[in-house]
Formats: structure tokens, C-alpha cells, sequence
């Protein structure tokens, strides 16, 4: 009985926690946007969630979920005016993936060159940094 109410109580604290980490988050329509935002904040990030013709999409393909989060951080400025390196995370929330009946939390991450304008600046390429995770 103990051991119910201890998970019981871990699992309310877990749904709170994202509920308030969602709220912070803007609402966006592209990654794009997100990835914008983070070359003029003073910190070089910025969070959001995928809203719109693209969350649908994604979620046509990976399964329905909570919420599609991404968070962009800046790894460095590059050379070329107006453009850095920009770590980009996306992660949906209690997803369940098409055949499965269980939600799970899946996540994952590319590193992407961008310029103010939008292009790719000349120095990097975008790469992916680690596979897809998956947690329970």
C-alpha cells in the first residue's frame, strides 16, 4: 500500500512538473521559429511547442502524444555574421507509437548550422547527435 502511494505520488509530481514546463513554453507552428528566436535571445535558447500542420503531422506518423517540445540552445557563433551552431531537441511526451499501447517518452536531436536570413551558413552542416530515445 505504502509503495502505491509513493509511485502514485512520483507520477503526480511528473505530470505537474511537465504541466508547468509545458505553460513556459511558447507555442509554435515550425521549428524554424524556435530556431530564429534563440539567435537574438541574450542566452542563445529558446523553448516552444509544435503546434499546428506540423504536430499533426508528426503525430500521423509517430503516434498521438501529449505534446511535441522543442528546445533550442546556441553551441557556438559562428564566423559568418549572423550565424551559430544551434543544438536543436525535440521530444514527445507520452506518445504511443503506432502498434504499441503503452505511452512512452521519445526525444531527439540534431545540430544545425543557421543564419539570421534563414540559410545554412558555409562553415557546418547539420548532423544528428544521438539516436532516438526512448523512456518509459
Amino acid at each position: 500500500m505504502r509503495t502505491i502511494l509513493i509511485v502514485t505520488a512520483l507520477t503526480a509530481a511528473c505530470h505537474l512538473a511537465h504541466a508547468q514546463h509545458a505553460k513556459d513554453r511558447i507555442k509554435v507552428e515550425s521549428a524554424l521559429s524556435l530556431m530564429l528566436a534563440a539567435l537574438d535571445t541574450a542566452d542563445g535558447k529558446a523553448s516552444g511547442e509544435l503546434v499546428g500542420k506540423h504536430a499533426s503531422t508528426v503525430a500521423k506518423k509517430y503516434g498521438p502524444s501529449e505534446a511535441l517540445l522543442i528546445d533550442v540552445s546556441t553551441v557556438r557563433k559562428l564566423a559568418q555574421q549572423g550565424c551559430s551552431l544551434l543544438h536543436v531537441r525535440f521530444q514527445q511526451i507520452r506518445v504511443v507509437p503506432p502498434g504499441e499501447k503503452k505511452p512512452r517518452n521519445t526525444s531527439a536531436a540534431i545540430e544545425i548550422g543557421l543564419c539570421r536570413d534563414g540559410s545554412q551558413p558555409k562553415e557546418v552542416a547539420s548532423r544528428p547527435v544521438q539516436p532516438p530515445a526512448q523512456t518509459k
